[in-house]
Protein backbone atom coordinates (compact mmCIF):
# COMPACT_ATOMS: atom_id res chain seq x y z
CA UNK A 1 0.00 0.00 0.00
CA UNK A 2 1.33 3.37 -0.99
CA UNK A 3 0.09 6.38 0.96
CA UNK A 4 1.07 9.95 0.20
CA UNK A 5 0.02 12.86 2.38
CA UNK A 6 0.37 16.31 0.89
CA UNK A 7 0.15 19.35 3.12
CA UNK A 8 0.34 23.03 2.31
CA UNK A 9 2.88 25.01 4.23
CA UNK A 10 3.65 28.70 4.39
CA UNK A 11 6.83 29.88 6.04
CA UNK A 12 7.55 33.40 7.27
CA UNK A 13 3.99 34.68 7.12
CA UNK A 14 2.57 36.94 9.84
CA UNK A 15 0.16 35.17 12.17
CA UNK A 16 -1.63 36.10 15.37
CA UNK A 17 -3.61 34.20 18.01
CA UNK A 18 -7.20 33.62 16.90
CA UNK A 19 -8.59 35.37 19.99
CA UNK A 20 -6.98 38.67 18.89
CA UNK A 21 -9.25 38.88 15.82
CA UNK A 22 -12.48 40.78 16.39
CA UNK A 23 -15.45 41.07 14.06
CA UNK A 24 -18.06 43.57 13.00
CA UNK A 25 -18.64 43.64 9.25
CA UNK A 26 -14.97 42.83 8.62
CA UNK A 27 -12.31 41.18 10.80
CA UNK A 28 -10.05 43.65 12.58
CA UNK A 29 -7.42 43.88 15.29
CA UNK A 30 -6.10 46.66 17.52
CA UNK A 31 -2.45 47.60 16.92
CA UNK A 32 -0.09 49.76 18.99
CA UNK A 33 1.45 52.57 16.91
CA UNK A 34 4.89 54.16 17.30
CA UNK A 35 3.28 57.21 18.95
CA UNK A 36 1.63 55.15 21.72
CA UNK A 37 -1.91 55.02 20.30
CA UNK A 38 -4.04 51.91 19.93
CA UNK A 39 -5.62 51.94 16.46
CA UNK A 40 -8.10 49.65 14.74
CA UNK A 41 -6.71 47.88 11.65
CA UNK A 42 -8.83 45.82 9.29
CA UNK A 43 -7.23 42.59 8.14
CA UNK A 44 -7.59 40.00 5.42
CA UNK A 45 -7.44 36.55 6.95
CA UNK A 46 -5.68 33.53 5.50
CA UNK A 47 -5.19 30.00 6.81
CA UNK A 48 -6.09 29.09 10.38
CA UNK A 49 -4.34 26.29 12.31
CA UNK A 50 -3.33 25.39 15.86
CA UNK A 51 -4.84 28.52 17.41
CA UNK A 52 -3.11 30.89 14.97
CA UNK A 53 -4.64 33.04 12.23
CA UNK A 54 -2.61 33.98 9.17
CA UNK A 55 -2.79 37.63 8.09
CA UNK A 56 -2.66 38.18 4.34
CA UNK A 57 -3.24 41.94 4.50
CA UNK A 58 -2.80 44.05 7.61
CA UNK A 59 -0.12 44.57 10.25
CA UNK A 60 3.26 42.98 9.57
CA UNK A 61 5.63 40.79 11.56
CA UNK A 62 6.92 42.61 14.66
CA UNK A 63 3.90 44.86 15.19
CA UNK A 64 2.39 44.89 18.69
CA UNK A 65 -1.30 43.94 18.83
CA UNK A 66 -3.90 43.80 21.58
CA UNK A 67 -4.83 40.23 22.50
CA UNK A 68 -7.59 40.68 25.10
CA UNK A 69 -11.04 41.17 23.60
CA UNK A 70 -12.74 41.93 26.89
CA UNK A 71 -10.86 45.23 27.23
CA UNK A 72 -12.96 48.20 26.10
CA UNK A 73 -10.80 50.06 23.59
CA UNK A 74 -11.64 53.12 21.56
CA UNK A 75 -10.00 53.69 18.21
CA UNK A 76 -6.96 55.99 18.43
CA UNK A 77 -6.79 55.93 22.24
CA UNK A 78 -3.53 56.14 24.19
CA UNK A 79 -1.92 52.94 25.43
CA UNK A 80 -1.40 53.49 29.15
CA UNK A 81 -0.02 51.02 31.66
CA UNK A 82 -0.10 51.39 35.43
CA UNK A 83 3.07 52.86 36.87
CA UNK A 84 5.24 50.48 38.87
CA UNK A 85 6.72 52.72 41.54
CA UNK A 86 9.24 50.14 42.71
CA UNK A 87 10.90 50.11 39.26
CA UNK A 88 11.06 53.89 38.77
CA UNK A 89 13.99 55.85 40.16
CA UNK A 90 13.44 59.24 41.79
CA UNK A 91 15.87 60.88 39.34
CA UNK A 92 13.54 60.04 36.48
CA UNK A 93 10.81 62.35 37.80
CA UNK A 94 13.27 65.25 37.96
CA UNK A 95 13.83 65.03 34.18
CA UNK A 96 10.20 65.96 33.46
CA UNK A 97 9.08 69.57 33.39
CA UNK A 98 6.17 70.61 35.58
CA UNK A 99 3.97 70.85 32.50
CA UNK A 100 4.85 67.26 31.46
CA UNK A 101 4.12 65.95 34.96
CA UNK A 102 0.65 67.54 34.95
CA UNK A 103 -0.03 66.41 31.37
CA UNK A 104 0.82 62.77 32.03
CA UNK A 105 -1.09 62.73 35.31
CA UNK A 106 -4.23 64.13 33.65
CA UNK A 107 -3.80 61.81 30.68
CA UNK A 108 -3.68 58.80 33.00
CA UNK A 109 -6.79 59.90 34.88
CA UNK A 110 -8.85 60.86 31.81
CA UNK A 111 -8.02 57.76 29.73
CA UNK A 112 -9.33 55.42 32.41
Amino acid sequence: MNLTVITNEKAGVPSIPIEAVQYQKQPYIYKLTNKGHVDKHYITKGLKAEGKQEIIKGPSVGDVILLEQNVAVKNHSYFITPIQFEKVKAGTYKKFTSREKVRYLLLGILEK
